[in-house]
């Protein structure tokens, strides 16, 4: 990594304005161009509002991993236990439901750094599967996985506001 003198550390209740600020921009930067706007709009009032992640934030499944560089939040990560692919992947298994960089700090190894503590917190936890959702258009960030060791095992529909996407699913295994 190129001197970000990072820290990655779990968001708590005080970082819900700038972890919801950075989710909706980091999502509308990285797909904005390929779809339609109100069907942005949808999905980001949706899914991305600061209530929604509060209520995310409180789940006790569910934690977010920041990425502070010099006092500022440069990248995220949403992990989440068990869900739907434990039923395919064998129990357990942790989802990663987000990973985001902001484009000022992309390029600088931030997000393997990021996938590396996932993969760190989920060997120490004693999941077997780390495993995640990436839109089968979003090429740069399937290279990206499967350069970081995932292997495709699947898909399964996403929709974004009123336009039924397709994820293709991506796992590494550990703890095996």
């Amino acid at each position: 990594m190129k001197n970000l003198n990072l820290q990655i550390r779990e968001a708590v209740h005080s970082d819900l304005p700038s972890l919801a600020r950075l989710s909706r921009d980091t999502f509308i930067s990285a797909f904005a161009p390929f779809n339609k706007a109100h069907d942005m709009e949808m999905y980001v009032s949706q899914c991305l509002s600061d209530e929604k992640l509060r209520i995310e934030m409180a789940d006790a499944d569910t934690k977010f991993l920041l990425a502070v560089s010099e006092n500022t939040i440069a990248g995220y990560a949403k992990i989440k236990n068990g869900a739907e692919a434990d039923l395919q992947l064998g129990l357990p298994a942790l989802e990663v439901e987000r990973l985001y960089v902001r484009q000022d700090f992309q390029n600088n190894g931030l997000g393997e750094t990021l996938l590396d503590f996932i993969i760190d917190y989920a060997t120490k936890n004693r999941f077997k599967t780390v495993w995640l959702g990436v839109w089968e258009h979003n090429i740069n960030a399937l290279r990206f996985y499967k350069r970081n060791g995932m292997v495709e095992f699947g898909s399964h529909p996403f929709l974004l506001g009123t336009d039924l996407q397709t994820d293709l699913l991506l796992k590494i295994e550990i703890n095996k």
